[in-house]
């Protein structure tokens, strides 16, 4: 691959860490409140919430496995990535079961590592920065 394509992923790669965790810090709030909520507004705003943010990973996963330099080596690394993506989208469970969604648990971890990724390159950034002025 070229490495002009190594460079889009990397700065795919940056741009995306810092906004998804910060989507990934609307899920915990926005779950609860779909779940929860007894004002039909709130509860479809979580809803719209909820499924921002899984499109948002769906995105962010499917552009990096366009711009990956070795596709098979970005599948086999963020697995986990995608089977959160393949099995956590809003429609998954029925309205029915919404009370026993354990695949939420998934989503949950899934928020936590986008999260920590984040507060990472942040700090990461923010180290360099200080150290340049």
């Amino acid at each position: 691959m070229s490495s002009s394509n190594r460079e889009r992923f990397e700065r795919l790669e940056k741009a995306t860490d810092i906004p998804l965790a910060l989507l990934a810090l609307i899920i915990v709030p926005a779950l609860i409140l779909e779940d929860r909520a007894t004002n039909p507004l709130v509860r479809d705003a979580a809803h719209i919430a909820n499924w921002v943010v899984w499109l948002a990973f769906c995105a962010e996963y499917v552009g990096k496995l366009l711009l990956a330099p070795d596709r098979a080596q970005f599948v086999r690394s963020a697995w986990f990535d995608l089977l959160i993506v393949v099995l956590s989208p809003p429609f998954l469970v029925p309205d029915s079961l919404q009370g026993m969604r354990a695949l939420r648990l998934l989503r949950f971890v899934r928020a936590a590592g986008v999260a920590a990724i984040g507060l990472r390159e942040a700090r990461r950034d923010s180290g360099t920065a200080a150290f340049t002025t």
